[in-house]
């Protein structure tokens, strides 16, 4: 093998330069193929391991962004109308390859037991959006006190809370693992997607600071943070890796360890159902990679039926039992543009958020603004 490889020449930039620009008949390669993603974050045509040296923080290019659990959990969200309904819809999904659900509140006064009725909350993950928290988490702690027990893996999702909000969890709570600090990153423009970082992280700082919980390295474990993909499929990769840095970085500050963030990707479709299946499958896989802990494939019809269903789970189910994505710890470790274009989106989010932080935090920034 060995000597398959010495029979070709070694490239270096300077080689690739002369080449392209002679097949360019004297374009610059450097110039007709970069690609300005944000003010500060410029693709270029050509990466090698000196695009890393320039300028890779050394305190932070030993991390390798990984996902908590050896996979994702594909996941489905039911939209709660009558609990009966909807139990049985989950349940069939469950049945169908899926290992997690969001159930969505589209009514009052929910009926908790008919609705979980038949789910084993023990091997499968749950999110509740849009539920009174207090409700569902007292529920939850009588229902491990009669039913089961063991580690649960419950969220709450698009409930944002203020500074100051946050309550502790019980020392005798069964629940002390669930996640109640919900973050929404929606942004889908390379342009802005730093500063929606830098905001979240923000946030969070001030959810710190206002909180009497007297655990920080618990608040980071309970984060969940939903993460709207993006058709850019390099970006998207980056974009996530880059987001556990982060909040890697932001808990060396208080001298914690290293914070699993669990974070939720859902993909994003437009009206046009054909195209939907293919940013989809190119959508969940750089999420996957990109070491997303829970992926929600949106219909590619843009509604809720068997068919579509069954196509969006399959798309997550292909990229696990075929692709066998989760059996690499780090599918992009090595990949010289990968690594390069995190540390930028890295970079200039940090950068972001030390104005934020300058200018007295996010939420005396967003007063100064209104």
């Amino acid at each position: 093998m060995m000597k398959l490889f010495e029979e070709f020449d070694s490239i270096n930039y300077e080689k690739w330069l002369k080449k392209a620009t002679a097949d360019l008949k004297g374009i610059d390669p450097r110039d007709k193929y970069k690609k300005d993603l944000s003010p500060k974050i410029t693709q270029f045509p050509y990466y090698e391991k000196t695009s890393i040296e320039d300028h890779f923080t050394p305190s932070i290019a030993h991390l390798i962004p990984t996902r908590e659990f050896e996979a994702w959990f594909t996941t489905e969200k039911v939209y709660v109308i009558n609990e009966k309904g909807s139990n049985s819809l989950a349940i069939k999904s469950l049945e169908s390859g899926c290992n997690g659900i969001i159930f969505v509140s589209q009514k009052e006064d929910i009926d908790l037991a008919k609705l979980l009725d038949g789910i084993s909350l023990a091997y499968c993950y749950i999110g509740f959006e849009g539920f009174n928290e207090e409700s569902v988490k007292n529920f939850l702690n009588n229902y491990t006190k009669s039913k089961e027990s063991g580690s649960f893996n419950i969220s709450f999702i698009g409930n944002l809370k203020a500074p100051g909000s946050i309550s502790k969890i019980s020392p005798d709570s069964n629940l002390a693992t669930y996640r109640d600090i919900s973050l929404v990153l929606s942004d889908r423009n390379t342009e802005t997607i730093p500063s929606s970082i830098a905001q979240l992280m923000s946030l969070f700082v001030d959810i710190v600071s206002a909180t009497d919980e007297g655990n920080i390295q618990n608040l980071f474990n309970r984060i969940v943070l939903t993460n709207q993909c993006i058709d850019h499929y390099f970006y998207e990769i980056s974009k996530i890796r880059a987001i556990r840095i982060l909040f890697n970085e932001m808990a060396a500050y208080y001298s914690l360890e290293s914070p699993h963030i669990f974070i939720q990707s859902e993909t994003t479709t437009s009206p046009d159902e054909l195209d939907n299946l293919l940013t989809n499958s190119t959508q969940a896989m750089s999420a996957v990679i990109g070491s997303t802990d829970a992926l929600i494939v949106t219909p590619h019809q843009n509604t809720s039926t068997e068919f579509s269903n069954r196509v969006a789970r399959n798309v997550s189910n292909l990229l696990w039992e075929e692709s066998r994505l989760d059996k690499v710890k780090d599918p992009v470790a090595g990949s010289y543009y990968l690594t390069s274009l995190t540390e930028m989106i890295v970079e200039e989010s940090w950068g972001k958020f030390i104005e934020i932080e300058t200018l007295g935090g996010y939420t005396k920034r967003n007063e100064r603004i209104a």
